[in-house]
């Protein structure tokens, strides 16, 4: 009973022992906390790029970079904040016209928002320089190829050709890519075990997301399926043209015998 009493006591003992030890780790850890937010700090992060409104007569062909690389300097619980909402970005301010520029973005093209306004951009690390090459937009009017496949059930067929409707559409994009196409594809689905006439829409290929606008995503599959039939027929006249020479000699001498 003494043995039982003595281990109890002892077990009483090891927790109190161990919600101590936790209590003042988190105290410790609370205190740090404090004085890490209140203290100032540097920190090199990366943050978006974005460009200036867009226009309705030129695009961008050039790959800008997504992010650049900066130094940002402030308190604990601001930049705590900013790491979590990243309310900053470079804005890019273009010249809108035709042909290459080369923009050297400095701190000055950072936009803080929010709290992030009570941090310091104290230097743009990466890239030093972004080449930009602007071309006008162009309306161009492509056929549409249909790379959708029809598979009839056993017994079954599709006649005629299968439709595409509209025949073509138009896309806008940058002359130099649009100049390079001849058609724009729809997806290649395939419809198997297909027995009834068809009538749906199919999604369009873009070939350049980035670049090129289809003005119409989607066109209409029409194709007519029909059931194999066989018949036969009798009786059919047959009239022999165009007999070569000697074959047609031939024939006479042997009507004349």
């Amino acid at each position: 009973m003494a043995g039982a009493i003595s281990f109890f006591k002892k077990n009483v003992k090891d927790k109190s022992q161990y919600k101590a030890k936790v209590m003042s780790t988190l105290a410790a850890v609370f205190i740090w906390f404090l004085v890490v937010i209140g203290g100032t700090y540097e920190h090199i992060t990366t943050i978006p790029v974005k460009s200036s409104l867009g226009s309705d007569e030129y695009i961008i062909t050039s790959e800008l970079p997504e992010r650049v690389r900066v130094r940002i300097q402030g308190q604990g619980r601001d930049l705590l904040t900013f790491l979590l909402f990243k309310d900053a970005w470079l804005q890019l301010n273009l010249t809108w016209k035709p042909g290459t520029q080369v923009i050297k973005p400095n701190t000055s093209d950072i936009i803080l928002a929010r709290s992030a306004k009570r941090l310091n951009i104290r230097q743009l690390l990466q890239p030093d320089s972004i080449l930009i090459s602007i071309e006008p937009k162009v309306t161009r009017n492509f056929a549409i190829k249909n790379q959708a496949i029809i598979d009839p059930v056993r017994g079954y067929t599709i006649v005629g050709t299968p439709e595409i409707s509209p025949a073509r559409i138009k896309a806008v994009g940058p002359e130099s890519m649009l100049s390079r196409m001849d058609s724009i594809r729809t997806r290649a689905v395939t419809f198997k075990d297909v027995k009834y006439p068809i009538e749906t829409e199919i999604e369009l290929e873009t070939p350049d997301q980035d670049h090129i606008e289809l003005l119409q995503n989607r066109v209409t599959l029409n194709a007519d399926i029909q059931k194999l039939m066989e018949k036969r027929l009798y009786n059919i006249p047959v009239t022999v043209k165009n007999i070569p020479l000697k074959h047609a000699l031939w024939s006479c001498r042997l009507i004349y015998h």
